[in-house]
Parts: C-alpha cells; sequence; structure tokens
C-alpha cells in the first residue's frame, strides 16, 4: 500500500523519506485503530502534512551510530548535532526520533538500553499507598509524606 501512495502524484512527496519512518507511522495507526475497536481509546484523528507534529521514528535498520555520529536512511553525511550530555558507555540506540518543534527547531530523541542500570533485588514485603487530602501519600507502614503546598505560592503575584 506505501509503495502505490509512494506512485500518486499528490503523495510522490512520500518518496523522499526513508520507508521506516512511514512504516513505523503506519504501525502506530494500526495501534490506534485497535485499540479504539477495543473501547481503550478515541477514534483516531486525522492530522494534515503542513499541521502534523513533525516527527520521524527511525528504527535500528533505518539508522547507524558509530563513534558519537548518528546517519539516518537516505543521508549521506552524519547530522551535526549538539548532544546535551552523552550515551552512557556501552550503551547502543535502538531507535531514534527526530522531531521539530513550533518554532522549527529540531530535536533528536534515541532511546538506549542502560548495561550499567541493574535491577532492585526482589523483596517479599509489600507497601499499600494511599493517596489523600490532607496528606500526599500514607503507606501501610505508618509513614505519611505531607503534600507540599508550592502550588499555593506559585499562585501568588
Amino acid at each position: 500500500m506505501l509503495t502505490s501512495w509512494k506512485k500518486t502524484e499528490e503523495m510522490a512527496y512520500l518518496a523522499d523519506a526513508s520507508s521506516v519512518p512511514l512504516q513505523q507511522c503506519l504501525r502506530h495507526l494500526q495501534g490506534a485503530f485497535v485499540s479504539f475497536w477495543e473501547k481503550r481509546g478515541k477514534y483516531p484523528r486525522f492530522k494534515s502534512k503542513r499541521k502534523s507534529r513533525r516527527s520521524a521514528e527511525y528504527t535500528s535498520s533505518a539508522f547507524r551510530y558509530r563513534d558519537g555520529a548518528l546517519t539516518l536512511a537516505k543521508m549521506r553525511e552524519p547530522l551535526d548535532i549538539v548532544w546535551s550530555r552523552s550515551l552512557p558507555g556501552g550503551a547502543a540506540p535502538s531507535t531514534v526520533t527526530v522531531s521539530q518543534d513550533s518554532a522549527g527547531r529540531w530535536f533528536v530523541s534515541m532511546l538506549c538500553e542502560d548495561p550499567t542500570v541493574k535491577p532492585f533485588p526482589k523483596t517479599d514485603t509489600a507497601v499499600g499507598i494511599d493517596a489523600g487530602l490532607t496528606r500526599l501519600l500514607t503507606l501501610s507502614t505508618g509513614e505519611k509524606i505531607a503534600n507540599p503546598r508550592s502550588e499555593r505560592r506559585d499562585r501568588e503575584p
């Protein structure tokens, strides 16, 4: 279906992009319809090409990450990226999302599994949590956590 869309005159712009983000978009749409038919969500809304959130999701087959350089599918040169922080040692991205905000700035987000993060040890104890009105939380152990009233200070002029 995607191939036939690319051949039409009104959707010829789809051929400019890699097929991986387009396929991922169709997977997200399929998931939205499945959620709708299973009554877990609302009917999916159509977003036009101009007004849609400009983003593309690349799976591992559609990008190359080597030595801190990221090259996306259908690109010859790596992206000129200003890193906010470096990736953890030994971490390799599994998904890359490229998005543009309303100001026209582009952002790259990488989903990585950090090998240095270890799971917490298993315990046999359980704690119940009650969210309340006078206190933020009350635990089954008897510990009471006060409600931070910073919201009131934010409203005062």
